[in-house]
């Protein structure tokens, strides 16, 4: 399995700048899909950025409309706020931390947030769009540290082990087409659901178990786990329409026949040869699978 896309030919600029952006700054598994879905609308990035906070345990001040006032923990400030040398004080002179407050509004057309939109009543506001500096910063702090995750579900209620893989299958020739797939597995009944993302978003869950909550011994070790998933992808593939492998072939075919037309007797030619391999290297149908991030989740539900 591989472990990045690299094939970017027929795609349009937009698409291939989006695609850019998504592998550079890593994407929470649940809002890769809405935002396809959604074309990032700016209230699942008020969203995203409220849940981001909130798993990482930083406090927030104000939440009205789209905007959203948060203080920062120490380790989210020293990751977003590039504060090295005020941290390096501290740690010699044992002073008392003050983490950063950051200020964000996400819509500042709405009647709500016009305010917003006046650089002199917006002081220490920042805009958040899809492209703005922020917001990468964050997407790219939240890919290194949280690739995988541990969530408990908030309850008083024995709780299920459940795997999840979040992958990104991309079906390569002179096209592109990537598909988002989340899967879960039971590690106690071996049962393996899809949808996984969407089935656990609306859940409350949190980082640290409940009172009262306990968790079940798993019966499948995370290695077996793991290679569960990965087989079941392997599965679920092999048994896919391969139409449009087909097609790519008899396109190479006929790309291939035209430039023999073309050279004709000349078929050793080192440009020709060059542009056969290209040929080869564009039309050839292939599946890429990349593993995009996952997480262990303690839940009530044993299936789904």
């Amino acid at each position: 399995m591989t472990k990045r896309i690299k094939h970017t030919r027929g795609i349009s600029n937009a698409e291939l700048q989006r695609k850019k952006q998504e592998k550079a700054y890593g994407f929470d598994s649940h809002y890769l899909t809405k935002w396809r879905k959604h074309h990032v609308q700016s209230q699942e990035i008020h969203d995203f950025l409220h849940d981001y906070f909130v798993l990482n345990q930083c406090e927030i001040l104000e939440k009205s409309g789209q905007f959203l006032s948060v203080k920062l923990t120490v380790d989210l400030d020293k990751a977003l706020m590039n504060r090295p040398f005020y941290w390096h004080y501290l740690e010699k002179t044992g002073g008392e931390a003050n983490p950063s407050v950051l200020n964000f509004v996400t819509d500042w057309t709405s009647e709500e947030n016009k305010k917003y939109a006046d650089p002199k009543k917006a002081k220490d506001i920042e805009k958040i769009h899809f492209g703005s500096t922020r917001l990468h910063q964050i997407f790219e702090a939240n890919q290194k540290v949280s690739s995988h995750i541990r969530l408990y579900e908030n309850c008083q209620n024995a709780l299920f082990p459940w795997l999840c893989q979040n992958f990104i299958i991309s079906y390569k020739c002179e096209k592109l087409k990537s598909v988002f797939l989340s899967v879960g597995l039971n590690l106690i009944n071996g049962n393996i659901i899809e949808d996984f993302d969407s089935k656990v978003g609306d859940l409350d869950l949190k980082p640290k178990i409940a009172d009262l909550s306990y968790t079940l011994h798993p019966f499948i070790t995370l290695n077996s786990g793991l290679n569960r998933l990965e087989n079941y992808v392997k599965e679920k593939l092999s048994t896919e329409d391969n139409g449009w492998a087909v097609e790519a072939r008899y396109r190479l075919e006929n790309e291939i026949n035209l430039l023999n037309e073309f050279y004709e007797d000349d078929l050793n030619n080192e440009i020709y040869q060059k542009e056969v391999k290209d040929l080869n290297d564009l039309f050839t149908p292939k599946i890429d699978v990349r593993v995009l991030n996952g997480g262990l989740f303690y839940l009530s539900n044993s299936n789904f």
